[in-house]
């Protein structure tokens, strides 16, 4: 499994239980972990650490991370903005321990305390100043019992802006030199980064983040597969179709009939947002889909759905400014003006 960055907006986020199992992933907030019962194991940039009743995980900002092999596990889950506790900001940002677990039999008294307080919150309303308070305690008495360290620029520390940088531009043109010029690192790093910390390639994790986010789209919306594949990035039907069967094991069509997605003409003649470049081309040069006045109208007031839903054409960015702009010579039934 590829680790991902989470994209998380919360400030504060707390959960009783413990997850059976969570895969690799990385996000800007601390992540707080305490089991009370069973056993398990986490995983933080690239060591395992078994866990028993009562130890303590605290995974810095941007380290990877995942859960894995819990058995009868019952706990607490916290997770933070570094930004809401002044105090140790500075630490949990810049700094990294050694071994992020510690048990609470090395803490004192009040740590204990905290948490069965923290696990009591959770089952009635959530008074976020109190849950800050009893973070702000264990902060302070877990972090110094942790042995913290300078890292110079890691594998991780690359990781996390690489994945960071993809979940923000994972749509655009992607490429290992444009990736290397947006980060200030050599190619060569990069591609070690890929293939030594993230498991995969740039082009596979590109392409897997686009296949989420058209999943997404496919089980929300009822736009046609060929105008989500063009909005998450894919150039091409076919590298959309292999992606999504990689990604969740079916092709586009059949995934969104098990989502049980919307109607889709009726979804996308409510879209109120910007016509997408797709559209505008299909209405500009008249392409198959379009050749008749019907087809036409259907193209520009954004309702258009290819004939063949296997295996629709997109037509990459470049190709569409070209056309658009007159640069390109026409040919073939366009030169002749024959659309019929």
């Amino acid at each position: 499994m590829r680790p991902y960055f989470e994209n998380l907006s919360c400030r504060l986020r707390l959960a009783p239980g413990f997850p059976a199992s969570f895969p690799e992933h990385l996000h800007t907030q601390f992540e707080l972990a305490c089991l009370f019962s069973g056993s398990a194991r986490m995983l933080v940039d690239g060591e395992t650490y078994p866990l028993g009743p009562g130890d303590v995980c605290l995974c810095f900002p941007g380290a990877i991370h995942a859960y894995a092999d819990a058995e009868n596990a019952n706990g607490l889950m916290l997770i933070a903005a570094p930004g809401q506790f002044p105090d140790f900001a500075s630490l949990l940002e810049r700094r990294r321990p050694e071994c992020p677990v510690v048990s609470l039999r090395e803490l004192p008294e009040d740590v204990e305390m905290c948490l069965k307080r923290l696990r009591e919150e959770c089952t009635g309303k959530l008074c976020e100043a109190a849950v800050r308070g009893y973070v702000q305690v264990l902060l302070a008495r877990i972090l110094p019992r942790l042995r913290l360290i300078d890292p110079p620029e890691t594998h991780s520390d690359l990781a996390f802006r690489i994945m960071s940088y993809l979940s923000r531009h994972f749509a655009e043109p992607v490429t290992l030199h444009t990736l290397s010029e947006a980060l200030s690192v050599s190619p060569s790093h990069l591609s070690h980064t890929f293939s030594r910390r993230l498991h995969t390639n740039l082009r596979a994790y590109v392409n897997a983040l686009r296949a989420d986010q058209a999943c997404t789209l496919l089980r929300s919306t009822g736009f046609s597969v060929t105008r989500i594949a063009y909005e998450c990035g894919f150039e091409t039907q076919r590298t959309f179709n292999r992606a999504c069967r990689e990604q969740c094991g079916l092709s586009p069509p059949e995934y969104r009939r098990r989502a049980g997605a919307g109607d889709t003409e009726k979804t996308a003649a409510a879209f109120q947002g910007p016509r997408s470049l797709l559209y505008e081309l299909i209405a500009f040069c008249g392409c198959r889909t379009g050749r008749s006045g019907a087809g036409t109208a259907r193209a520009r007031s954004g309702r258009w759905r290819h004939r063949s839903a296997r295996r629709p054409r997109v037509p990459c960015a470049r190709r569409a400014a070209r056309l658009r702009s007159g640069s390109r010579p026409a040919r073939g039934r366009a030169a002749r003006g024959d659309w019929r």
